[in-house]
């Protein structure tokens, strides 16, 4: 009847959810291989690599969805090559809801922020509050590198 109809369609979902998953997990895996070839090359090449976040976004949302273990995490921040220099700019919550204004969940900001405070804890990011004067910010991160 219609209650088996729902749970095979939750069912469904669900399988949809962890093939999802896996996938993003799969081109991860790809994507830290790479990024290995390509620093290693340009450090042969005395060549400064400067990136953004991609590879940490990328777990950030999945660990954000609750679907994967701790160890699981734990295992893709060990595997994830390390900057030799890595900044975590944090800032309010509000102001960044209202630069990224399409998160319509309760807690998105929050939740994604201390998810990166625990990477940051892991990899040793500096951690910068961006609330202060832009002048400052910079400073501090050119007296870093």
């Amino acid at each position: 009847g219609p209650q088996r109809r729902a749970d095979s369609e939750n069912s469904r979902a669900g399988k949809e959810r962890k093939i999802k998953t896996y996938a993003r997990l799969a081109a991860l895996c790809f994507d830290i291989a790479s990024f290995f070839i390509i620093r290693t090359f340009y450090r042969f090449c005395g060549i400064s690599l400067v990136c953004d976040r991609y590879l940490y976004d990328t777990l950030a949302h999945i660990v954000y969805t609750g679907r994967v273990s701790q160890g699981t995490i734990n295992l893709y921040l060990k595997a994830m090559p390390r900057p030799d220099r890595a900044f975590l700019l944090v800032t309010d919550h509000g102001i960044a809801k209202g630069r990224e204004g399409a998160h319509e969940e309760n807690g998105y900001f929050e939740r994604k922020q201390n998810i990166y405070l625990d990477f940051a804890k892991n990899v040793k990011f500096d951690v910068l509050n961006t609330n202060s004067s832009i002048d400052l910010c910079q400073a501090v991160v050119i007296k870093k590198i």
